[in-house]
């Protein structure tokens, strides 16, 4: 079919609503980021005797490439679990999202995943907090509070 057929038969709405919008969406990673830093906070214990900031890091964002460079099915999972993390807060009839609740009411929702018999789920809060943790102590700032001296053999530095 040629445009101009195509334009008569469906109307002049359709060129309108294939023409660029204005306003530029949030690219789908921002979105997870939010996600993420709200996890980082709750999940990352915070004490006196690890004092590295997960933000200083760029933890949420390490967490996030980390996604990026999955498999495809594994990555498009875990960014679901994150959609799904982001607005479950409003089937407990807390109309917010998870990236707008209060620290306190966000480990509370969270961490009552722990205890739930809904296997999507617990899922989730292990998948996640597996992740982020894992991103976290792997990190070269965190090794010396923990008493880890490195890997034996280091990569070669390009």
């Amino acid at each position: 079919m040629k445009r101009r057929e195509f334009i008569k038969k469906t109307g002049y709405v359709s060129v309108m609503m294939s023409l660029p919008q204005k306003s530029t969406p949030v690219p789908g990673s921002a979105k997870r980021i939010v996600v993420i830093k709200k996890l980082v906070r709750i999940i990352v214990p915070q004490s006196e005797e690890i004092p590295v900031d997960p933000e200083k890091i760029g933890l949420p964002k390490k967490v996030e490439d980390f996604i990026s460079s999955q498999i495809f099915f594994v990555k498009e999972m875990m960014r679901t679990a994150l959609r799904v993390l982001e607005y479950l807060p409003y089937f407990k009839l807390k109309f917010k999202r998870f990236s707008t609740l209060s620290d306190e009411e966000a480990k509370e929702i969270f961490f009552h995943w722990r205890e739930t018999r809904f296997t999507p789920l617990k899922g989730i809060y292990l998948g996640m907090k597996s992740v982020i943790n894992f991103m976290y102590y792997s990190s070269e700032e965190v090794w010396k509070y923990i008493g880890y001296e490195g890997p034996i053999l280091r990569e070669a530095k390009k």
